[in-house]
C-alpha cells in the first residue's frame, strides 16, 4: 500500500504533466529548456563519476599481481647488482694485470706468473700453496715476488703445485742491504708476539750503521738464492740488541703478504 508520500509525488508530477500539456507551444519550449539546463549537469556528473569509477576498477591489479611484479623486479634488481659487481672486478683485474706485465717488462727478469691455490690453515700466516709446479720448471728455492716486493721462496715442489715460504718465516731468512747506507744483515721474524704479516726484522747490522726511519731494504745478493737489488720494504724504527752489540730495524714489507692473489716466480 503505497503511503502519504508517494501520493503526493504522483499527484505533483500529474500535475506539472497537465500544465506542459496546456501551455502554448513557446511557453512549453521554454521550461522544457530551463528543465534541461538543471537536469542535464546532473545527469552528466553521474555518468563521468561512473565512467572514471570503471576505469579505476579496471586499472587496479590484483594483489597476486602485484607481489608477482615485486619479486620479478627485486630478482632483476639482484642481477644487475651481481652483473655490476662481476664487471667492477674485471675491471679490477685487467688493471692489475697491464701493472705486472708492465713491471716484467722493465725488470728484464725471466718470470712467470703464478696463482694462489690456498694458504695452510696450520702455518696461514707464513706459507701458501701456488699453481705451478715442476712441470713448469719449478724447483726448490725458486724465488718468489710481487712488482711490489720480495714474498719468499719455494719450499716443496709437486708436479702442478708448490708449496712457498713466506718472509717472516723462519726458514725464509734472507740476506740484506740497507740501499741509502749499503749497512748489510739479515731479514728474520718479527719478534712480536702477535703476528704481523706486515713486518719482519733485519738483525745483525753493525751498532756504527746511521740508520733512520724511512730507509729502503732489498736484497744484498749474498748467499746466491736472492737476486741482488729485490726490495724487501722500508726501515720503521731502530734499537741497539745484544746488549748494545749491533742494530735491530724494524722492517715495512713492500708486498702485501695478507692479500696475495698472484705472484711470479723467478725461473732460472
Amino acid at each position: 500500500m503505497l503511503k502519504k508520500p508517494y501520493y503526493l509525488a504522483f499527484g505533483l508530477f500529474f500535475l506539472i504533466s497537465l500544465v506542459l500539456l496546456n501551455l502554448p507551444g513557446k511557453a512549453s519550449s521554454q521550461l522544457k529548456l530551463v528543465i534541461s539546463d538543471i537536469f542535464i549537469p546532473i545527469f552528466g556528473l553521474s555518468t563521468a563519476t561512473h565512467q572514471a569509477l570503471d576505469q579505476a576498477s579496471s586499472g587496479v591489479m590484483p594483489r597476486r599481481v602485484l607481489l608477482a611484479e615485486l619479486e620479478k623486479l627485486q630478482k632483476e634488481n639482484q642481477q644487475l647488482k651481481l652483473e655490476l659487481m662481476q664487471g667492477a672486478d674485471v675491471l679490477r683485474e685487467n688493471a692489475q694485470l697491464r701493472t705486472t706485465v708492465a713491471w716484467k717488462q722493465r725488470s728484464g727478469w725471466n718470470v712467470k706468473l703464478a696463482r694462489i691455490l690456498a694458504r695452510e690453515p696450520a702455518n696461514w700466516w707464513k706459507a701458501l700453496q701456488i699453481n705451478l709446479g715442476s712441470n713448469d720448471n719449478i724447483t726448490t728455492n725458486t724465488v718468489v715476488l710481487t712488482s711490489d716486493g720480495l714474498v719468499g721462496r719455494v719450499d716443496q715442489v709437486g708436479t702442478t703445485s708448490a708449496r712457498v715460504l713466506l718472509l717472516g718465516d723462519p726458514n725464509c731468512r734472507v740476506s740484506a742491504l740497507i740501499e741509502e747506507t749499503r749497512e748489510a744483515g739479515v731479514i728474520a721474524p718479527s719478534s712480536q708476539t702477535i703476528p704481523d704479516q706486515t713486518l719482519v726484522e733485519m738483525t745483525y747490522i753493525s751498532r756504527h750503521s746511521q740508520l733512520k726511519p724511512g730507509q729502503k731494504v732489498i736484497t744484498s745478493g749474498l748467499g746466491g738464492l736472492f737476486p741482488k737489488g729485490i726490495p724487501i720494504g722500508r726501515i720503521m724504527e731502530v734499537q741497539l740488541a745484544d746488549h748494545g752489540l749491533f742494530h735491530e730495524a724494524r722492517v715495512k714489507l713492500s708486498a702485501n703478504l695478507k692479500d696475495l692473489e698472484e705472484v711470479w716466480v723467478l725461473l732460472p
